[in-house]
């Protein structure tokens, strides 16, 4: 799956959790992309205000083993899967 990215960037890295911009925005930085041309794949709520905050779109991924329900996550992103393989189905082609 690493091949999929050009940049891997974790919360260790940067100042605060993913609640918060910092992480997006490094990502970013590290991609010399600016914030608004970037697809974030999220599946908390809090997540998915950090990258709100940072300036991204946001797809919202549905977890049944998660914190929020898949209406909470459609209300707030911009797209929802309810599969993780459905990122390279959906958008890897």
């Amino acid at each position: 799956m690493f091949h999929y990215f050009d940049e891997i960037v974790t919360t260790c890295e940067v100042p605060r959790d993913k609640s918060f911009p910092d992480v997006f925005l490094e990502t970013a930085k590290r991609l010399m992309v600016n914030p608004d041309e970037c697809l974030v794949f999220e599946d908390t709520v809090p997540a998915v205000a950090g990258a709100r905050a940072a300036g991204m779109k946001v797809i919202g991924v549905y977890d049944s083993n998660g914190t929020c329900t898949p209406e909470e996550l459609a209300e707030i992103t911009d797209d929802l899967i309810e599969d993780f393989e459905e990122i390279i189905t959906r958008y890897c082609r």
